[in-house]
């Protein structure tokens, strides 16, 4: 043989003992002998012969090569369709000789591959699959920033915009577009306030989709003073005018006004994601005038062969120039471009990687099951393999038909699987907000089938190989010699601990990671609002310009309302503001008098909330000094402001503001009457921000409101008085967002809330089936100790020493398990931070608790192995033997 020094006589060996092993049978032996005779003449040379030179050693190894791929031929032969069918139909029989196992190794893969199924096809869908527009990497979203204060996802100002339109070469078309919302009062239905958007005409030019009916806007219909026009969804034209086809060109009312439908879109199209019709964007004068006020969403289409940093580079310089030209307005301020794919999906897309990674842990458990599954029924199924090869069979045969057998079970597993995951999805698009971006529906098609079906090859390939590799190293013909007994090798006893290991390892991730999310809901619910949520409803509305094209008549409205409805029988009292908390509601520049001269970004910022009279009492917020808003502060009387105290630590610290004047949108001098508590107003978990409360009837700042509704008893049963109330009023005003404060406050954590439930479920599950594995080895670890476990209790061992044997053994598993899942969890979870409130990532507490778990269920599932082992009756396990 060659020497053991020799790189090329190593290769060689390596490569003959592996074509060896794929020679058939009868031929095997022969060319064994061959090539160890032709090795040996090459590498271990008599004196005075000469060792082959550099060259020789290097063909030798092509010629080794060569043999394995020969070899590897002739097997590929053997896969024909007649032989796949038979080991297809030996496969099927095997598992029906066994039941229980079959069915137990179809249901976790069915688990672990549904799981994966549902959640890949939501990622697919949001994140993976292109918008539905032609060309749709060439979308991009452009945004002012101010990079000193953070800013970087700014709003653009119309000023600027058509700046950017005129003078940018790095884009087809660029539009512009301000959300909004809309009262259909059409007669065609119950009056309904639905979500749309004013755009630009080239808004559809854009994203490259004509209207299926009609025709989109001109550049006429943007000029001030254009006759209204509105181009529909093909959801709301079918949901609410039946498909007509005659409605194009016909007149509906929206907000009261006469407004002609000039198209209809493609079925699918939308954007904003939620957006049911659109209307030309016209710019008022006082928008035009003013490049502080930044409130339009740009998108862009790129033109030719230019990059995405190709027109960053660009408008960013244009943005430097228009700083030149209007140092005022412009300074600090710059552009940015970024695709619009990313910014649509940006606020999901954590989470839904995060998601993926933990259902691609569950299949990695559940393989990790099958796995050991499949090693403890190949330890049984030594005296089989051991008579086939007798009969004839080499080992390249028998593993090609354990192979055979593991795939089986993951496609069976598989297809088990996708009907799981068409039941998970539907759940899982019930219970989250989940939508496609541009339009569309999540659903399992053809691309998520393929992408299944190759995991499911994959998987079958991966815990099949672990009984194959076990085979492929076993001595089939020492075993047959031994009445075909199963003693399983110490290597054999190494990779199933490994799994199990392995399995628990990825169980405390898993659950970390559930109890960190967990722990994030209890803190965000825990936060402190500010305000009473207990019996208070709230609606929104919006009054249509044309029926109230002025504060007064808006006024009176608002009177007429609040009086009625705190007429209700069972209504308290009942209020106005159009951003209650938790929601944020609009930042506005404030000038303080005495500091600030004069109007410019620099300017301080502040939440804006125009409140009804009343409205602190009736939302329990504490007045800190001075007084509150009355009825008094009216149209005529001296203007008033409240301030909370977030503003006054900001901008009054260590001084008295009572007294103090600012000013707001108005430009009007407003003096400090009084300084109430902070609330939540950026959201929950989140530092209140300096908040300014105008007057309602001094602060005509836009038609929309929330009405406040506060109830003796329960205020849902209100909530048909309030409608009758609002339709005897304004019979085409509809209310919206229907639902008790403390819904809407509980619906601000829905994102944390969804997360969590998510990662909840696939912790149990990998939880259960880290418990089967642990349960497994340990069942079978039993088994085959059974005599030395019957030699012990006839030489004496109590039932509690051979239990705490089995135990003993889990516990060390479970340690591994455990320690090597607590390291995983302090780099994993770093990659959840952005998702948590209140906790870090690698929490002590948490890992510990899970850790705790963990530990528990392990000796839960050692137990009863350790219970059966301990019940053992000696003289028949030493009979057995």
């Amino acid at each position: 043989m060659a020497r053991r020094g020799s790189l090329a006589a190593s290769l060689c060996n390596r490569l003959i003992r592996l074509a060896a092993a794929l020679v058939p049978t009868p031929q095997r032996d022969t060319f064994r002998r061959e090539w160890e005779a032709e090795l040996a003449y090459a590498f271990d040379p008599a004196p005075p012969r000469r060792a082959p030179g550099p060259g020789g050693r290097l063909r030798l190894v092509y010629r080794a090569a060569g043999a394995l791929a020969d070899a590897l031929l002739l097997r590929a032969r053997e896969f024909t369709v007649d032989s796949i069918v038979r080991d297809l139909r030996l496969a099927v029989r095997s598992f029906t000789r066994r039941p229980a196992f079959a069915a137990l190794a179809l249901v976790t893969i069915a688990l672990g591959i549904g799981a994966n199924t549902a959640i890949f096809t939501v990622v697919d869908a949001v994140l993976l699959r292109p918008l539905p527009y032609p060309d749709p990497d060439r979308l991009v979203a452009v945004y002012e920033q101010d990079q000193e204060r953070g800013w970087d996802r700014v709003p653009a100002s119309a000023e600027d915009f058509l700046s950017w339109r005129q003078e940018a070469r790095a884009f087809d078309a660029l539009t512009a577009g301000q959300g909004s919302s809309y009262a259909l009062t059409d007669g065609e239905g119950a009056p309904e306030q639905v979500p749309g958007m004013a755009v630009t005409a080239d808004f559809f030019r854009v994203f490259g989709v004509e209207p299926a009916i009609g025709r989109p806007f001109t550049d006429e219909a943007n000029e001030p003073g254009a006759a209204p026009r509105v181009v529909l969804s093909h959801g709301l034209w079918v949901r609410r005018y039946g498909s007509d086809p005659a409605l194009v060109g016909r007149t509906i009312r929206i907000g009261g006004e006469p407004v002609e439908v000039a198209a209809v879109m493609p079925e699918g199209f939308q954007f904003p994601s939620q957006a049911q019709l659109w209307t030309p964007l016209q710019f008022s004068q006082a928008q035009l005038d003013d490049r502080n006020w930044h409130f339009l969403t740009i998108i862009g289409r790129l033109g030719g062969e230019v990059s995405v940093e190709g027109a960053r580079a660009e408008m960013r310089a244009l943005a430097a120039r228009l700083a030149e030209a209007w140092p005022e307005s412009n300074t600090g301020w710059g552009a940015d471009v970024r695709p619009l794919h990313g910014e649509m999906t940006q606020s999901v897309s954590g989470m839904l990687w995060v998601l993926l990674g933990a259902v691609g842990f569950v299949l990695l458990i559940a393989c990790a099951n099958v796995a050991n599954l499949l090693l403890v029924r190949a330890a049984g199924r030594t005296r089989e393999m051991s008579l086939r090869a007798a009969l004839g069979a080499g080992k390249t045969r028998l593993v090609r038909q354990l192979l055979t057998e593991s795939v089986v079970l993951s496609l069976g597993g598989a297809i088990l699987g996708v009907l799981l995951a068409g039941w998970a999805l539907d759940a899982l698009l019930a219970m989250g907000p989940l939508t496609v971006p541009g339009g569309g529906d999540i659903s399992i098609d053809l691309p998520v089938l393929g992408v299944t079906a190759l995991a499911a090859l994959v998987t079958g390939l991966v815990f099949g190989a672990a009984p194959a590799a076990a085979l492929w190293r076993s001595d089939l013909q020492t075993s047959l010699r031994e009445g075909g007994r199963s003693r399983t090798a110490a290597g054999g006893h190494r990779l199933r601990s490994l799994l199990v290991v392995s399995e628990l390892a990825l169980a405390l991730v898993l659950v970390t990671g559930a109890g960190l999310m967990l722990q994030t809901v209890q803190g965000l619910l825990a936060v402190d609002v500010g305000v009473g949520v207990e019996d208070r409803l709230v609606a929104q509305f919006s009054l249509p310009v044309a029926s109230y094209p002025g504060p007064e008549e808006q006024v009176r409205f608002y009177d007429e309302l609040l009086e009625s409805v705190e007429a209700i029988p069972g209504v308290e009292a009942a209020g106005l503001n159009p951003w209650v908390p938790p929601t944020g509601g609009p930042q506005i520049h404030v000038r303080i008098e005495g500091v600030h001269d004069a109007w410019t970004m620099d300017l301080p910022v502040a939440r804006l909330r125009p409140v009804s009279a009343g409205y602190f009492e009736l939302m329990e917020i504490d007045l800190l000094r001075g007084r509150v808003l009355t009825g008094d502060d009216r149209a005529g009387a001296p203007r008033a402001v409240v301030v909370d105290q977030a503003f006054v630590d900001v901008h009054y610290p260590g001084q008295d503001p009572l007294g103090q004047f600012i000013r707001t949108l108005d430009d009007e001098p407003r003096e400090i009457v009084g300084v109430v508590a902070n609330v939540a107003n950026a959201g929950l978990g989140n530092a209140s921000q300096p908040s300014v409360y105008l007057p309602v009837r001094q602060s005509m700042f836009g038609n929309g409101q929330t009405l406040i509704v506060k109830t003796a008893g329960d205020p849902t049963g209100a909530i048909p008085a309030v409608r009758e109330v609002v339709n005897r009023l304004d019979p085409d005003l509809p209310l919206t967002g229907l639902s008790t404060l403390e819904d809407r406050v509980a619906a601000s954590v829905s994102q944390p809330r969804f997360n969590a439930l998510l990662l909840g479920l696939f912790a149990v599950l990998a939880l259960v089936l880290a418990a089967v594995g642990i349960y497994g080895v340990m069942a079978f670890t039993v088994s085959e100790r059974t005599p030395e476990i019957g030699l012990r209790m006839a030489l004496g061992a109590s039932a509690a020493s051979v239990r705490g044997m089995v135990v003993r053994r889990a516990v060390v598993l479970a340690g591994a398990g455990v320690g090597l899942g607590v390291l995983s969890s302090i780099g994993l979870t770093r990659l959840m931070e952005s998702l948590l409130f209140g906790v870090e990532p690698g929490d002590p507490r948490t890992l510990a608790a899970v850790s705790a778990l963990l530990f528990g269920v392990a000796l839960v599932a050692s137990y009863l192995p350790a219970r059966r082992a301990s019940r053992l009756d000696p003289v028949g396990a030493l009979r057995e033997e």
